[in-house]
């Protein structure tokens, strides 16, 4: 089986869901999602919680690749969020990194 984490980031709601391929012709299956009143706190805050959600929904499996949309310019070959016009603070985040570096994705 292999696991997917979508990551959808707005201006007033964060959303972290999980999805299974378990292989066949079932498809993709949505296992769960949490989300949130996005924090005016800026990026750390809420990719702290992105995270932790993240770790919740996989419950401690491996995560095989995560996907991340939001409403500005991202560069995904440098998996960079390159700014949020309705997100504060939220420039040149090396998003990708910070996940990959705390095992929410390869």
């Amino acid at each position: 089986m292999r696991l997917y984490l979508g990551v959808d980031l707005g201006g007033t709601k964060i959303a972290v869901s999980l999805w299974a391929d378990r292989g066949g012709t079932g498809g993709v299956e949505k296992l769960g999602v949490e989300s949130w009143g996005t924090l005016p706190d800026g990026p750390t805050a809420n990719i702290d919680r992105i995270s932790a959600a993240g770790g919740r929904l996989a419950g401690g499996e491996k995560v095989n690749a995560i996907g991340i949309s939001g409403g500005g310019p991202l560069d995904p070959e440098a998996g960079v969020i390159l700014s949020v016009p309705n997100l504060p603070g939220w420039v040149n985040v090396p998003i990708t990194r910070i996940l990959s570096d705390r095992r929410a994705a390869p």
